[in-house]
């Protein structure tokens, strides 16, 4: 092993040889008859850096993580000052937002979900800091900015959204009626629980991550889709709405 005083010998003696190459290649880009393509590489480099910043399509993403971070630090301070009703209705937007997300990702092209999941995210944000709203008015505004967001994409239905974020909206509302005591923590993990154990089955994952279902069933066919939903032809949304009722309990169509 080597000694602290060694190790750190090594590194500075790395950092120096570093900023010493650094500086002779700086001073040969700079002499008259240097060859061009080194000033044409490091402009490739810089080019190449900004198309991978503009490709990232983390954005709707991290919106949506940042929100569900902020939610559950209010639920917390929720619960410390006995605000149940405050409690309940940070808890309904958490819901929608973990359920939206499982939407968006799940059974849409990654530019419609990144599309999603931002519109979401920013319809959510809305009412985080409000208090004597109607939940109906969330999943309006929620519905309005979906639309928005992908009526100039190819190959993704409106309606089916709607009808979708709808669902994640009347779960919200099941899920969480004010009247519930819960300790700090749990209704994040109720959540997380009773997603989980309802897509278990199908993915044969414990861990489960949104996305796993239509993965799977990518992989095993059309009989997957079939024995999952109980329905012999899938149509956009068959997957998420039985994994809405299996998590959520009850016949959507009835709520």
């Amino acid at each position: 092993r080597r000694s602290p005083l060694l190790a750190a010998l090594l590194l500075g003696a790395n950092a120096a040889c570093c900023w010493c190459l650094a500086r002779a290649g700086q001073a040969f880009a700079a002499l008259p008859g240097a060859p061009a393509r080194a000033s044409s590489f490091q402009t490739a480099r810089r080019a190449e850096a900004e198309v991978i910043d503009v490709s990232d399509e983390g954005g709707g993403q991290l919106a949506l993580a940042k929100l569900e971070a902020s939610l559950e630090m209010q639920i917390a301070e929720a619960k410390a000052s006995d605000n149940p009703n405050r409690l309940r209705d940070l808890a309904r937007l958490l819901v929608l937002a973990k359920t939206a997300e499982g939407i968006a990702a799940s059974e849409m092209a990654s530019d419609a979900s990144g599309s999603v999941q931002q519109a979401v995210a920013d319809s959510l944000a809305e009412f985080v800091g409000k208090e004597n709203y109607e939940f109906g008015d969330v999943t309006k505004e929620v519905n309005k900015r979906c639309s928005e967001a992908v009526k100039a994409l190819d190959d993704v239905y409106v309606e089916d959204i709607q009808r979708e974020m709808n669902l994640a909206g009347q779960a919200a509302l099941s899920s969480f009626t004010g009247k519930e005591e819960y300790e700090f923590g749990d209704i994040t993990k109720e959540v997380t629980s009773r997603a989980t154990g309802a897509v278990s089955l199908f993915t044969g994952k414990e861990d489960y991550k949104f996305g796993d279902v239509t993965k799977e069933a990518m992989k095993r066919g059309g009989d997957a889709v079939k024995s999952f939903t109980g329905k012999e032809e899938y149509k956009f949304g068959d997957i998420t709405k039985t994994l809405l009722k299996n998590v959520f309990g009850g016949d959507e169509e009835k709520r």
